[in-house]
């Protein structure tokens, strides 16, 4: 009688986890817009669903010079196309019309990066996927808009900047770094080294073919020595993109004095 009972008022937990998409908040009000968090997460422990024509609104907090991957999924991939998510600077959108400057330049489409996000049949894409680098510390408007035929979705956003505690200049040390592109599609990286004193040293920007790798240097990149600090990598590729390693190493002793140092996403877990 009582799991009858249960069965019957939807008890608890197993509520929520039955009906997600009635208890997590989705607006269709430009000016409700919901936060996001950058941290893989996003709302993709539930499913939402959009009505045919109609725009579902959403922000994450991007910080200037990190890059970051929004991510739509259907996961019924029920016949509906899903869209690409459109991006406004956040600063610059008007929620009391629904516009604003658009992210420039545009976010990379990388649904079709592997892990790719689009089936192999003649079924419509099951997602969406679009990476960007911030060009300034802000809010990001996400605009999900449905087109003819509603459908089901998950939503995360993921930061995808890399950092490494340490590098060096210091008695004869170089630090080389190694970007390999674990994808199908070529990927756009831009490395910046930062002294232990908060001031930028050197910023390359590379385009790493699919499935190849580029190596980098302190002294390639015209660091003077007797510095040191931290990297960051940002780049327009999915989550997981990029597999990165770096060595501090002096090679003009015996034996050479080397020590391998992190570099990775800090969500490397997603």
């Amino acid at each position: 009688m009582k799991f009858g009972l249960c069965r019957l008022i939807c008890c608890g937990l197993l509520c929520a986890v039955l009906t997600p998409a009635a208890v997590y908040a989705q607006t269709t009000v430009c000016a409700n817009y919901i936060p996001v968090p950058a941290d893989g997460r996003g709302t993709g422990i539930v499913t939402h669903f959009i009505p045919a024509s109609t725009t579902h609104w959403f922000t994450v907090e991007g910080i200037a010079n990190r890059s970051y991957s929004i991510e739509i999924f259907d996961p019924t991939d029920g016949g509906a196309s899903v869209p690409t998510p459109v991006v406004y600077v956040g600063a610059t959108f008007n929620t009391g019309t629904c516009t604003g400057t658009l992210l420039s330049p545009a976010p990379t489409n990388t649904a079709q990066s592997d892990p790719g996000l689009v089936t192999f049949d003649t079924l419509p894409f099951a997602g969406e996927r679009v990476s960007f680098i911030a060009p300034t510390t802000d809010d990001y408007v996400i605009a999900i808009t449905s087109g003819g035929t509603g459908f089901s979705y998950t939503l995360s956003v993921t930061e995808t900047t890399m950092f490494s505690p340490r590098w060096s200049t210091f008695s004869g040390f170089t630090t080389f770094y190694g970007f390999t592109n674990t994808t199908n599609s070529a990927i756009s990286v831009t490395l910046r080294l930062t002294n232990t004193a908060g001031t930028v040293v050197a910023t390359s920007t590379q385009s790493i073919p699919a499935n190849q790798v580029i190596y980098l240097t302190t002294t390639s990149l015209g660091v003077a020595n007797n510095n040191a600090g931290m990297a960051t990598l940002a780049h327009n590729g999915p989550p997981g993109g990029i597999l990165a390693d770096a060595i501090v190493g002096n090679f003009a002793v015996s034996p050479p004095t080397t020590m391998v140092t992190k570099f990775e996403e800090r969500h490397s877990a997603h």
